[in-house]
């Protein structure tokens, strides 16, 4: 097959594709256009006041606790062991 025969079947391909898909398409148009109501409107659902978990409330301060304290008892570990050993008072 020649490229032009190739082109005009690959455009009947498109033109039948197009008219196949285009009447569904218009149907979703047309009813997003009329903005149906339905029949008997649902009421809106009650608020209702969201607790949070036992793990929220209570597992994750504890952890960033244990993390802030480990935090600084490194630091004073260090400054006790390493940094006290250098440094000697001189008699």
């Amino acid at each position: 097959m020649s490229n032009t025969a190739r082109r005009i079947a690959l455009l009947l391909f498109l033109i039948v594709a197009l008219l196949a898909v285009a009447p569904a398409a218009l149907a979703v148009v047309d009813a997003v256009a009329q903005s149906d109501v339905p029949a008997i409107p649902a009421p809106a659902p009650a608020e209702t006041e969201i607790t949070p978990s036992w793990t929220y409330r209570f597992l994750i301060p504890t952890l960033l606790v244990i993390a802030v304290l480990a935090v600084v008892l490194t630091v004073v570990q260090y400054f006790v062991g390493v940094v006290g050993k250098r440094y000697r008072v001189v008699r």
